[in-house]
């Protein structure tokens, strides 16, 4: 493929493809326990809250890079 290149060069932290799996099971997790606070009609505890932290994730953030420094990075 003759443009098969990136346009921007954000890249993740570490060779892990994809966060997916892991926002799965919290979202899921956090929408489980916000379904079981209001079947048991318990309002005042119910706080929505990040189900989960960016840094612990596989995938650990996302950063820039140089593309003169690192050309094959533009690659896909």
């Amino acid at each position: 493929m003759s443009r098969s290149h990136r346009k921007h060069s954000i890249t993740g932290h570490t060779t892990s493809e994809s966060d997916k799996w892991y926002k799965r099971f919290f979202h899921r997790k956090e929408r489980a326990r916000v379904r079981n606070l209001l079947s048991h009609c318990q309002y005042e505890e119910l706080e929505f809250e990040l189900p989960y932290d960016d840094w612990s994730a596989p995938k650990d953030g996302k950063k820039y890079f140089d593309r003169e420094e690192f050309p094959e990075l533009m690659r896909k």
